[in-house]
């Protein structure tokens, strides 16, 4: 999806996003910005929708997730490729040609914020495919165990550690998880109906990390426990209904470095590694787990690499390895983007750190492959197909 989609929403957004950028309008000129606080300044976010139209750079593929609730929950923009869910390198929107980098220095605090809104977006549509997998878990019964003690309900809560194959464990505080959700995808008003009740200066820029201060900072404990009990009565079934109908077929994306070309084959024996996070800096991994392991051609020993063969004659391989040395100025160490198209079917284990409110949940999941097929790009816009194959 192009961004002239977003002309039609020009409310799409998350209010949860540190950095946050409104996507509306076609690639275009960015309007002058005399002051940087505006991208820099978390609390500044909904002031965004009214200072931007266009953008100076095309963000790639996106799709436009409908809440099923808007009044409660804003819709979410997710990277996409061929219309699934993209998951593990996103497009940085990086400009390392040294000659561009001070002219666009302006664009370049909106260009790490676009990846940042992608990257929350993200966590929060798997944090619903985590509820769609584990509904269960999510009740009222559960959600509301907690001990008398603190004003922050600290104490024990209700704990979820199972076991997957025989093998993987994973580990999930279901509360937890909603309060990430809570603070990170409630639209304005709704978040301030949870958690600014008042009307107090409640500063909404790290909300995300926020979610367990119901009622506001000064409120006391019987306020807090009645605004986390609202919000669960109330919302908590939005957000299972919005789950339920979320795809988990998403497309997996992974650098692969170039080796030195073999001429005696006439190719290049790349070495391919199943993807392990939903993105840079997330707060998601994703674990490859075929749902037959000892079918799957792959072997568990090895961590699941493969190494596939490339065959390019040499004049086509000259003329790759030029392109990524001049145009995207990869001298040494250069690298094909690979795609493969796969399905989460299971919670899984957290191997990474992280907070369940950060990025929409700290949270694993396993995935297995849909087919066998490999292809590999040129551009992290994943628009230059190089080559196609199958493990």
């Amino acid at each position: 999806m192009k961004n002239s989609f977003f002309k039609a929403w020009p409310y799409c957004c998350p209010t949860f996003c540190v950095l946050f950028l409104i996507f509306i309008g076609s690639p275009g000129v960015v309007q002058a910005q005399d002051d940087a606080y505006l991208w820099t300044n978390p609390n500044s976010f909904h002031d965004r929708e009214a200072s931007f139209t266009d953008l100076s750079f095309d963000i790639g593929e996106t799709l436009l997730v409908k809440s099923s609730d808007p009044d409660s929950f804003s819709p979410l923009i997710i990277a996409t490729f061929e219309g699934r869910p993209r998951l593990g390198m996103l497009d940085t929107y990086k400009v390392d040609i040294p000659q561009l980098r001070m002219e666009l220095n302006d664009s370049r605090q909106q260009r790490q914020a676009v990846t940042e809104e992608l990257t929350h977006n993200m966590g929060c549509y798997l944090s619903l495919l985590c509820l769609q997998m584990i509904p269960d878990e999510f009740t009222a019964d559960k959600l509301m165990v907690y001990k008398s003690e603190g004003s922050n309900f600290t104490g024990k809560y209700y704990t979820l550690n199972e076991q997957v194959d025989g093998k993987l464990n994973y580990f999930i505080v279901p509360r937890f998880h909603i309060e990430g959700m809570a603070a990170g995808m409630l639209t304005k008003e709704r978040y301030k109906e949870y958690y600014c009740p008042a009307g107090e200066n409640c500063s909404e820029g790290y909300r995300r990390r926020q979610g367990r201060i119901w009622a506001g900072p000064q409120a006391n404990e019987f306020k807090k426990r009645a605004a986390y009990k609202k919000f669960v009565d109330n919302e908590v079934p939005k957000l299972l209904a919005w789950s339920s109908g979320l795809s988990r077929e998403v497309a997996l994306i992974n650098r692969v470095v170039l080796p030195t070309y073999d001429f005696q084959k006439q190719g290049f024996d790349v070495v391919i590694a199943p993807v392990k996070g939903s993105a840079a800096f997330a707060s998601q991994d994703l674990q490859f787990w075929p749902r037959d392991p000892e079918g799957s051609g792959f072997e568990l020993n090895s961590g699941f690499v493969k190494t596939v063969f490339l065959k390019i004659p040499p004049d086509k391989a000259e003329s790759i390895k030029n392109r990524l040395k001049t145009e995207f100025h990869q001298r040494n160490n250069q690298m094909l983007y690979s795609v493969m198209v796969a399905e989460i079917y299971s919670m899984g284990p957290k191997r990474r750190g992280g907070t369940h409110t950060a990025f929409g949940g700290n949270i694993g999941f396993l995935y297995d492959y849909k087919d066998t097929t490999i292809r590999f790009y040129l551009d992290p816009q994943l628009k230059e197909l190089v080559y196609e194959t199958k493990l």
